[in-house]
């Protein structure tokens, strides 16, 4: 005989429909001279079964980025490299 040890709340998160789930999560991607790596990230969040309700890449170079990275994806910058950290925070500030 099996038993469940998981918790009503979670059973009841875990039975929602993946539509109902959906835009529960934005993503923030701090980008510096990769954009191969850029492109596979973002290709691996679309593939994932439940889409994020908001994609935000922080562009931490000082050229900008000159590509379209899709529909419904936010590119944040201030022109500079802020480092890893500073782009979180600019993420932050701009999904607020």
């Amino acid at each position: 005989m099996e038993t469940n040890s998981q918790p009503s709340s979670t059973k009841n998160k875990t039975s929602r429909s993946a539509t109902e789930r959906s835009g529960e999560v934005t993503v923030a991607i701090v980008y510096y001279d990769g954009l191969d790596d850029l492109h596979e990230c973002l290709r691996c969040l679309s593939a994932q079964s439940l889409a994020p309700r908001r994609i935000v890449v922080v562009d931490n170079s000082e050229d900008g980025l000159a590509v379209e990275l899709g529909e419904g994806i936010e590119i944040l910058s201030e022109g500079r490299n802020l480092g890893f950290a500073g782009g979180n925070n600019l993420a932050l500030r701009g999904t607020e």
